[in-house]
């Protein structure tokens, strides 16, 4: 998640066989740890309007950000370098700079 990338550190700490449970899954299973920094920087940008750009993004997740971002850029055009992008193609810092 974008959340979980910007606030903390995960990393997968191992992978769990799908042998492990019962019933077996048809999925593969992961142990994840996250590592919240207590030194953590503060961001540029209210975290209301964080989630609210995020939200907005990922629910219409396969249009590209010009459409999907509309209804909350109030008339105003979506930064030329995040307009013809979908929302899964933009890093972490990038969801930071577009809120801003």
């Amino acid at each position: 998640s974008v959340v979980f990338q910007l606030y903390a550190s995960p990393k997968i700490t191992c992978k769990i066989p799908n042998t492990a449970f019962y019933p077996v899954p048809k999925v593969t299973s992961a142990l994840v740890t996250v590592d919240f920094p207590e030194d953590r920087e503060l961001f540029p940008v209210q975290p209301a309007k964080l989630r609210t750009v995020l939200n907005t993004a990922f629910r219409q997740r396969r249009k590209m950000l010009r459409q999907s971002l509309k209804s909350i850029l109030n008339g105003k055009p979506c930064p030329e370098e995040f307009a013809t992008k979908r929302p899964e193609e933009l890093k972490p810092e990038e969801f930071l700079e577009l809120t801003a």
